[in-house]
């Protein structure tokens, strides 16, 4: 039995592409459904207790942190600011409902993790058809990934991400990869301040692109 992305056709969503007007294209990687994932009970993207994206994301853009919890609040915001997020898988295929440890690697929520099974079912040709029908102007990962890798599995985030880099590349889209809003691999220092003066040491002037209304 698969393991899908708890928020697929979540309300206001299509699979897991946003209905309202983008510009700006966040992407994730994947957020299993709570009956793998018992341990995080979120409601929306990036509510995990130790993601700090609701406390920087605003902040960039001059506006206060908004609370994790706040799931309304947040996707008015993302509407407001014309700012779409999606994730890069919808599904594991492979998991078995039934094996505890199936469950015990689900529950760690870890890319690496995730990446260990082989049947997956990808978000990414929907991602491109959204990002050319929406007239995305920017598409930032949340992901830093391993671009300079040269083998790569093609059933990996990374491969997935650089077939969405090659399609901004060749049509003029604006694309970065940011550091995971976890903090995770930033080094010393407090987190949250560390995670967003990486954000803004990677974006720039371009944090123009989430702050379009």
């Amino acid at each position: 039995m698969a393991c899908w992305h708890k928020f697929y056709n979540k309300k206001d969503f299509e699979g897991l592409l946003p209905l309202w007007k983008c510009s700006t294209l966040i992407i994730g990687t994947f957020h299993p459904e709570s009956s793998y994932f018992i341990n995080c009970q979120t409601n929306f993207f990036y509510q995990q207790e130790k993601n700090h994206f609701w406390t920087v994301l605003p902040q960039l853009i001059g506006m206060e942190p908004i609370d994790k919890s706040a799931t309304d609040y947040q996707i008015n915001f993302l509407k407001k600011h014309t700012i779409g997020l999606t994730d890069l898988l919808i599904s594991i295929n492979d998991v078995d409902e039934k094996c505890k440890f199936h469950k015990v690697l689900m529950s760690t929520g870890r890319d690496d993790i995730f990446e260990k099974f082989k049947e997956f079912t990808w978000n990414t040709n929907s991602i491109l058809e959204y990002i050319k029908n929406s007239k995305i102007n920017a598409v930032l990962f949340t992901k830093i990934g391993t671009p300079d890798k040269i083998k790569i599995s093609t059933n990996s985030f990374e491969y997935q991400m650089r077939i969405i880099e090659s399609y901004c590349q060749s049509n003029n889209i604006y694309h970065q990869r940011l550091h995971a809003p976890s903090g995770m691999g930033l080094g010393k220092g407090k987190r949250v301040d560390t995670l967003q003066s990486k954000w803004v040491e990677i974006i720039g002037e371009n944090v123009k692109f989430l702050n379009s209304f």
